[in-house]
C-alpha cells in the first residue's frame, strides 16, 4: 500500500496543471494599539503579536509547501524528512502565550448580551451574523479620547484583541468577521472572581 495514497487528488495536481496561483491573504490591518491599552495587552500577552504590522507573502514558498504537504499524515515530505508546524512553533513567532488552560468553549448566550458583558457596547443587528461580529464595527466603535474612563480602556484593550484575533491570528472564510466566543477568555486577571 501506497503512503502517498491521495497524489492524484492532491493540490498540486491543480498548481501543475493550471500554472496559476489562487492563493488569497485573508488578514485585515490591525492599527498599533493605543498608548493606554499597551499595559493590558502585555498583561494578557498578545502585546508582541500587536506589533505585526503586514505578512510578506512569498509565492514561491508556499506552493513548494503546499506541494509537499502530505494531508494523509498531516506532514510535510521534505528531501530531509518529514517535518510539521507545531502550536509551540506558532507561539514562537507570534509571542503569543499557550502555556494556559485550553480555550475549548461554546458561547450559548446572544450576541447582544456577550458584547454588552465584556465590551460594555451592542452592535447593530447589520454587524451581526450569527455569533460574529464585523471586524469594521471593532474598529470605528472602540476608539478611545481623552474623557475615556478606565472602564472603556478595558473594553476598548478587549475589542482590540478581538480584532487582532479575527483580523491577523485567525481569521475566517470571509476576513471580516469574528466569532464572539472568545470574548469570554478575555478578562483580565484582576477581574476574574
Amino acid at each position: 500500500m501506497e503512503l502517498l495514497r491521495l497524489q492524484e487528488r492532491h493540490i498540486s495536481r491543480n498548481l501543475e496543471a493550471s500554472g496559476k496561483s489562487t492563493f488569497r491573504q485573508r488578514v485585515i490591518w490591525v492599527d498599533p494599539p493605543s498608548n493606554r491599552i499597551t499595559q493590558f495587552l502585555n498583561i494578557v500577552g498578545f502585546l508582541n503579536a500587536s506589533t505585526i504590522r503586514q505578512f510578506r507573502i512569498i509565492l514561491k514558498l508556499i506552493c513548494g509547501l503546499i506541494e509537499r504537504w502530505r494531508p494523509e499524515t498531516h506532514t510535510f515530505h521534505m528531501p530531509c524528512g518529514e517535518c510539521t508546524i507545531t502550536l509551540e512553533d506558532v507561539a514562537f513567532q507570534l509571542g503569543v502565550p499557550i502555556f494556559d488552560r485550553p480555550i475549548i468553549a461554546q458561547n450559548k448566550e446572544a450576541v447582544e448580551i456577550t458584547c454588552y458583558r465584556h465590551l460594555g457596547k451592542v452592535p447593530d443587528k447589520t454587524d451581526i451574523d450569527g455569533k460574529r461580529v464585523k471586524l469594521t464595527w471593532l474598529k470605528s466603535a472602540f476608539q478611545l479620547d481623552g474623557n475615556s474612563s478606565e472602564q472603556d480602556v478595558r473594553c476598548t484593550a478587549r475589542a482590540y484583541i478581538l480584532l487582532l484575533i479575527g483580523g491577523m491570528l485567525m481569521p475566517d472564510k470571509s476576513s471580516a468577521m469574528v466569532h464572539t466566543q472568545y470574548l469570554q477568555f478575555l478578562t483580565l486577571p484582576w477581574e476574574a472572581g
